[in-house]
């Protein structure tokens, strides 16, 4: 019995000693019924440690699990929680590929109270431990309200980060993307969305698939750090967020890049509208005869047309080099384009200020040149400070108008030298003509001049002896009237006797003669009786026409 003691006793001790060896190894191993926690609590904080075989997670603590959930969604836990170290780490890609040979790591972070990470090789596993020296030691006591107070302000920044309808992003110092705001996401998800297979279901709009993280750099070309947004446009194939977006890139304190970029569609747009306006514009003027120059704001010439060219000989080269107005006007002087005024000072800084000069804003001047041709010159100023300079050649309407003004002042040369008493009305009735003779006949007694055919035959009337003839003369000179040549005798109350003649002339006017008669007769004589009326032919002195007979084929 006391043999057997011993062994006993050296079984019992050899057990335990086992057993204390298994539970000290199961701690590194991922055993099927491991514990769901790789540190157990007390006094300390549990530390923050996650066990993964290659990119799977095997295992974590609860602070570890807690940080995996703060974290934006990805494809994987690893590429999540990557994306949380590289920025804070940034040798943390590097280190981990030489894990499996070094067999153990340890990094720490930039700054004064820096992280620290140790990642070791248990049994083909890496367990990756994070360390805050703030945090290290005894269990820190936290005002519930204060951290109730920090996670709802996160919680609202956060919220604001995503409902903001710009894309933002960060990149850390070497150019990979470490965090993204929903729009960002979504823009990222839009543009690399496959259309969905037969029979399955699509992506619902507005919601963000599991497997975003790390998303796509959605512009090929950084923004450069400036004080002016960048236009860039999405890269990728087309949906809803593609198209044309300002970017702004700002330096971030650790190093990296704070991004933004907002919608320019509509921008692009409008400004490729206003492009094609300005083309068709251009193209619009390039055909007008009359020569186009547009000065800004400055007074510099912004935009011509060739009629400039054509008609003031200035150069194309000279124009293209964007003149002011000033320049122009010398210029134009020089090539004896500008008409010699007194003063030419005073008239050169007339041009230059006609936004002033002009009271209702327009300015219109004819410039006859040395050469003999006329030039009308109109200046427009414009709200924004600009100014729109005509320049047209009117050289052949002036000719036009000078001859017939000439023909006119003949015309009326050649009426006021016959004796017969000539009036011309228009179609409206008003008077147009009336030579000497004709004032002198009916405006002998110092009455004003009748400025219609009414107050005309109102004044005839007046002066003659009542007859049937005054309804016919009406019905002549009225706009319905009939439109063929007429004659008749009429007698005055003085006595006179006279001829009077109707004829309708171009554009509707009509002309009314009056003559005395040579032969003498009683007083009121009646119509149609013997016609003879000076400058007429021999020819006038026919037999008598019956009352109201107007001749062969309407004449006398």
């Amino acid at each position: 019995m006391e043999s057997i003691l011993p062994i006993a006793l050296l079984f019992v001790s050899t057990s335990i000693g086992s057993a204390l060896v298994a539970l000290a190894l199961m701690s590194f191993l991922p055993g099927r019924a491991a514990p769901r926690r790789l540190a157990d609590s007390g006094p300390e904080l549990e530390e923050t440690a996650f066990l993964f075989d290659t990119r799977s997670l095997i295992d974590a603590t609860a602070p570890a699990r807690a940080l995996l959930d703060s974290l934006p969604p990805g494809a994987s836990d690893w590429d999540r929680l990557s994306a949380f170290l590289r920025p804070r780490f940034p040798e943390f890609d590097t280190e981990m590929q030489e894990l499996a040979r070094a067999g153990r790591i340890e990094l720490s972070g930039p700054g004064p109270a820096p992280l620290r990470l140790r990642a070791e090789n248990v049994a083909g596993l890496a367990r990756i431990t994070l360390a805050d020296p703030r945090t290290e030691g005894p269990a820190i006591r936290v005002d519930s309200l204060s951290l109730r107070a920090m996670e709802d302000e996160l919680t609202e920044l956060r919220e604001l980060a995503d409902e903001v309808p710009i894309l933002s992003w960060r990149l850390d110092a070497e150019g990979r993307l470490v965090w993204a705001n929903r729009a960002y996401l979504l823009a990222a998800a839009d543009v690399g969305q496959r259309p969905p297979a037969e029979g399955e279901a699509p992506e619902p709009e507005g919601e963000m698939p599991r497997d975003l993280w790390p998303p796509p750099l959605l512009f090929e070309t950084a923004p450069v750090p400036g004080d002016r947004p960048v236009r860039l446009q999405i890269a990728g194939s087309a949906g809803t967020h593609r198209g044309w977006h300002l970017c702004s890139a700002h330096p971030a304190p650790d190093g990296g890049w704070l991004h933004f970029a907002q919608g320019a569609d509509a921008l692009v747009t409008a400004e490729r509208a206003l492009k094609d306006f300005i083309q068709t514009l251009t193209r619009t003027f390039a055909q007008l005869p009359i020569a186009l120059a547009i000065f800004d704001h400055e007074r510099r010439l912004a935009l011509f047309n060739p009629a400039l060219t054509d008609l003031t000989g200035l150069k194309p080269k000279f124009l293209a080099e964007r003149p002011t107005l000033g320049t122009v006007l010398d210029r134009l002087r020089e090539e004896r384009m500008l008409p010699e005024p007194r003063n030419y000072r005073s008239w050169h800084r007339q041009m230059v200020e006609i936004e002033r000069a002009a009271a209702q804003g327009f300015y219109q001047d004819t410039w006859q040149i040395s050469s003999g041709e006329t030039f009308r010159v109109t200046a427009r100023p414009h709200a924004d400070g600009g100014l729109a300079l005509m320049i047209e050649d009117i050289t052949g309407e002036m000719t036009l108008t000078r001859r017939f003004r000439g023909e006119i002042e003949l015309g009326r040369a050649v009426i006021d030298r016959i004796d017969e008493a000539v009036a011309v009305f228009a179609p409206t009735g008003e008077l147009v003509i009336a030579n000497p003779a004709y004032r002198l006949l009916w405006d002998c007694s110092g009455a004003p001049e009748a400025r219609d055919a009414a107050a005309a035959l109102a004044g005839w009337q007046e002066r003659g002896l009542p007859g049937p003839l005054w309804s016919e003369i009406g019905e002549r000179l009225s706009r319905d009237g009939p439109r063929l040549p007429w004659s008749g005798a009429l007698a005055l109350r003085d006595g006179r006797r006279l001829t009077m003649r109707v004829e309708p002339l171009s554009g509707g006017t009509t002309m009314v003669g009056f003559s005395e008669r040579l032969a003498t007769g009683p007083l009121g004589l009646a119509p149609g009786a013997e016609v003879a009326i000076p400058g007429l032919a021999e020819a006038a002195a026919e037999p008598p026409l019956p009352p109201g007979h107007h001749g062969q084929n309407g004449r006398y």
